[in-house]
């Protein structure tokens, strides 16, 4: 998630290290992306030198993201960062700048710390600005429907953009294929109202060869990843086409797919195809051990971080997953390979249910301490993926899990 840079300026270590972790606890295989809101260049570079102040390092922070994209002023609150900056190219490329001085200065020039921006193809003010340039005019007052590709005019100035940030420093951007609208269009209506052009970010890929050009936007299952690495548009040399993908609501509603998307890359690569079984169940293992490792050591007084709700959040997310996905296998009935990615099998199913029911079991009366009320976490033998979901009210309690019912819906 992205951090407003005022926001990380005005707390302290401790702050931090809720947010973030320990330095300490850094791995460089593993380090996250740090993603920054903000317009001001001295404030970016504060916050790079405050983070390597309080210790952390590329081992934490892999690299450091831009936000550009951030949609939707009025109601997203936008009103300085994200996509509001793409009236501002110059102003981007100052800050792209800043970031990559202060990476080099506290971190120096070789640490690994990769400098990214995440942005549109474009920016318009209103709904009403998106329709008057759409392509198509059969539906002029239908929004959802409105065509919205490129032109050449436009397409200079994405140019352009893209230009700055390269000079500005930055190594690597993340196009999500939409217009963005600044105001009278909700942050998640901009995630799928405006029409997606790839096209545009094909382009952009073929025209910036030293940059590495991720494409984001309506990857919702295997099909549509599938799509968007075929490369059928004229003019565009497959070897400088887009670089990688990037898909994250369907990461969310389907965690297991993960596992699909990499045994597919090695087959299209010639090599052979994982045991999705395995390592789906594998998965399952190392995380319930990694939640354990970390809620012993806020037993021991080590920082909460993460919470408890976002350690159980994965386990949730798995489990619904199944919960969608069980009566398909149990009837003998593979899901559409192409469109959900489901490979792993019924029996697994079951391992992977048995595993989650026997550790919240465990967990059951350490958490939360005092007299509590009768178990609501099914039986092992049971395979009610139903009651295993609404079980975790008991960990993170009703608001916490209800929330998460409401957001997985809205994926």
């Amino acid at each position: 998630e992205m951090e407003k840079v005022e926001d990380l300026l005005n707390i302290n270590q401790n702050g931090w290290e809720k947010r973030f972790g320990s330095p300490t606890d850094g791995d460089s295989a593993a380090a996250c992306i740090l993603q920054l809101g903000g317009s001001d260049p001295d404030l970016v570079q504060q916050c790079i030198y405050q983070a390597a102040e309080y210790g952390y390092s590329p081992n934490n922070f892999g690299g450091i993201n831009l936000n550009c994209g951030c949609p939707s002023i009025e109601s997203g609150g936008a009103a300085t960062y994200g996509a509001s900056l793409m009236r501002k190219p110059e102003l981007t490329g100052q800050l792209v700048e800043a970031v990559s001085e202060a990476v080099n200065k506290v971190w120096g020039n070789d640490c690994g710390v990769e400098v990214s921006v995440k942005t549109r193809i474009a920016a318009v003010d209103t709904p009403e600005d998106l329709l008057a340039s759409a392509t198509n005019n059969e539906n002029e007052n239908n929004l959802s429907s409105a065509k919205w590709t490129l032109n050449e005019e436009k397409y200079t100035s994405l140019h352009q953009y893209v230009t700055q940030i390269q000079e500005g420093g930055a190594d690597h951007i993340v196009l999500h294929a939409r217009p963005a609208v600044l105001s009278g269009l909700s942050p998640v209506k901009n995630r799928v109202v405006p029409k997606l052009d790839y096209n545009a970010v094909k382009r952009v890929a073929n025209d910036f060869p030293d940059m590495r050009v991720t494409l984001n936007g309506g990857i919702s299952c295997l099909e549509d990843l599938k799509a968007t690495m075929s490369d059928g548009s004229e003019g565009i040399n497959r070897k400088e086409s887009v670089s990688s993908h990037m898909a994250g609501r369907w990461m969310l509603r389907r965690p297991f797919d993960l596992a699909t998307i990499r045994s597919h890359c090695l087959v299209s690569r010639g090599k052979q195809r994982n045991n999705i079984d395995m390592l789906a169940t594998n998965a399952i293992g190392n995380y319930i051990d990694y939640v354990d490792q970390t809620l012993d050591r806020f037993d021991r007084g080590g920082a909460a971080t993460p919470t408890q709700a976002e350690l159980f959040l994965p386990l949730y997310l798995v489990v619904e997953q199944l919960r969608e996905d069980f009566d398909y296998l149990c009837e003998g009935m593979d899901l559409d390979d192409e469109t959900s990615g489901q490979l792993v099998s019924a029996d697994t199913a079951e391992d992977m249910y048995g595993m989650i029911v026997e550790y919240l079991l465990q967990l059951e009366g350490g958490l939360g301490g005092g007299k509590r009320k009768k178990s609501k976490i099914p039986s092992v033998d049971e395979f009610n993926f139903k009651k295993l979901a609404s079980s975790f009210k008991g960990i993170v309690g009703t608001k916490v899990a209800s929330k998460w019912r409401r957001n997985r819906a809205e994926l």
